[in-house]
């Protein structure tokens, strides 16, 4: 059983624990200790009220969820999410992510904590600008819609000038 996460940063063990696994890092004690069964789990992102984290499973293509009480993980739902962009909701009851993977329209999921139901809350489909190329959530607004970084096309460039000698 893990303890409480508060004020404990996770990260994932790159070059410190083979194979990768997620770390704990206490910062009084300084000591680090790897997550059970964390191996190929990656982009964890804690639950505000601290009770479980999210992350990315690549080894069994699903969003994975630690519960600190338990120390055990369970699937929320299947498909690799990109692991930064997983969110959680302020009250702790949803996690958000996105597919980024193998998806043209990279849609964005939200999926319930309490009984695992997945809805899907947008897609590149519904951007109504022509010029966008993709794009990534990156946080979530205080209402809890999607924030998202878009990446444009060159079609925004009118005009370039080059001065040659």
């Amino acid at each position: 059983m893990c303890r409480s996460p508060v004020n404990i940063p996770v990260f994932t063990g790159a070059r410190l624990i083979q194979p990768l696994a997620l770390c704990l890092l206490d910062l009084k004690s300084r000591n680090i200790t790897s997550l059970p069964d964390s191996a190929d789990i990656e982009g964890p992102q804690w639950s505000p009220d601290g009770r479980f984290a999210a992350a990315s499973d690549r080894g069994h293509q699903k969003l994975a969820l630690f519960d600190f009480s338990k120390g055990t993980w369970s699937d929320l739902s299947d498909g690799i999410p990109y692991g930064w962009g997983i969110r959680w909701s302020a009250d702790s009851k949803n996690v958000y992510y996105q597919h980024i993977f193998g998806d043209q329209e990279q849609p964005i999921f939200r999926v319930r904590i309490a009984d695992r139901h997945v809805e899907q809350v947008t897609s590149s489909r519904e951007m109504l600008r022509a010029d966008v190329l993709s794009y990534s959530m990156t946080g979530l607004t205080p209402d809890g819609s999607p924030l998202v970084s878009l990446v444009h096309s060159t079609s925004d460039v009118y005009a370039l000038e080059l001065n040659l000698p």
